[in-house]
């Protein structure tokens, strides 16, 4: 047997060493002195204030609101303020009839209906969807480079509108001395925006052009600004619906040679729609505020909010109805994958006797 001693109190006493001198000799970021040591500035950016406003409102207020201000609104390329207010908690946004923009509002699963649209308490006029069910407000139609936030009571007020009964959302314009940020540190500003955009289906180009001018005088009593926005698009979809039914297959097996036998309860599709959507879009909106403050008693302010929404939509449809197909075939049992739930994944025409009606419309 090997004795290994001697290795381990050899290796006992160079540990030993090397703690004595780590206690001896300090390290060397130790010797720094204070002196050479600074502090670079720091700065962090951040929405603080626009975080601090929806709390204090939220604080203050006798019911349960949400609100969001036009710097979150700025965060985001929202084509609308339904888009925008989507994000907040209990609010659903409703797609409009072609499926892809968000039109109508819903609060704590409380539809369209039951929902009552306001600029500045002033209770607005729906056109519904396509000219029906005018109680529903097309929130698509305001852009978000108008107003400067969105409050969103989320119950029913004494002092609300008649017919919130799920709650009110209430589009806010801008007053000149307290919320254009660019007017806090000087006189007057112009800010020009411009955003394009191109889609390969129309293969044509869009566009939407947004400017906001401000100016108080120099004692901030008074205080004004203009904000106009223009944009025209052409939107391009195309959308295919697959409609299932149940019905039974006749198919060959072995239980039954020579014969048939039938499948009975299988899911299977009855039909398919393809709608292809061409959209042509034109927008124009443009708000206006004039604010007179004398004193912290006095606040007077004329608004103006004007927005209009233009949509050329042309809707093919194609549809292919296969619900008399599937009865009078006889499957060949190999030809054919249902699941566990009895829904018809795969099916082998080439591999079947006699046939049905495929219909097209």
């Amino acid at each position: 047997m090997r004795d290994t001693r001697p290795t381990t109190c050899f290796a006992s006493i160079f540990g030993i060493l090397i703690l004595l001198m780590m206690l001896i000799v300090p390290p060397a970021f130790a010797q720094t002195s204070d002196d050479d040591m600074v502090l670079e500035e720091v700065i962090v950016k951040g929405l603080k204030r626009t975080i601090e406003n929806s709390r204090d409102l939220k604080r203050e207020s006798d019911t349960v609101i949400d609100a969001i201000t036009a710097i979150d609104i700025g965060q985001f390329a929202d084509d609308s303020i339904a888009t925008a207010i989507q994000r907040i908690p209990g609010v659903q946004i409703e797609k409009n009839d072609s499926g892809a923009d968000g039109d109508r509002v819903s609060i704590r699963g409380m539809g369209p209906q039951f929902v009552t649209g306001t600029v500045n308490g002033r209770v607005l006029l729906g056109a519904g969807s396509e000219g029906t069910k005018l109680r529903h407000m097309n929130f698509n139609v305001f852009p978000p480079q108008v107003l400067s936030g969105v409050r969103v009571t989320k119950m029913q007020t004494a002092s609300a509108p008649e017919s919130g009964l799920g709650g009110n959302v209430d589009m806010v314009t801008m007053k000149p001395l307290t919320d254009v940020r660019q007017l806090r540190n000087q006189s007057s500003f112009g800010s020009v925006q411009l955003r394009g955009e191109y889609q390969d289906l129309t293969d044509d180009t869009g566009y939407r052009a947004s400017a906001i001018f401000g100016f108080k005088n120099d004692a901030e009593t008074v205080g004004g600004y203009l904000s106009a926005t223009f944009g025209e698009a052409d939107r391009a979809r195309d959308q295919l619906t697959i409609n299932w039914g149940t019905g039974n297959l006749k198919v060959n097996t072995d239980r039954v040679p020579g014969g048939e036998d039938t499948l009975m309860g299988i899911r299977v599709p009855t039909g398919g729609v393809f709608n292809p959507i061409r959209e042509d879009r034109e927008r124009t909106a443009v708000a206006a505020g004039l604010q007179f403050q004398p004193n912290d008693n006095v606040d007077i302010l004329f608004d103006l909010l004007y927005s209009e929404l233009n949509n050329l939509s042309s809707r093919d449809r194609l549809v292919a109805q296969t619900a008399a197909g599937w009865a009078a075939p006889v499957f060949d049992i190999n030809g054919l994958i249902i699941d566990e739930n009895n829904v018809l994944r795969y099916a082998d025409w080439g591999q079947v006797t006699g046939g049905g009606v495929i219909r097209s419309m």
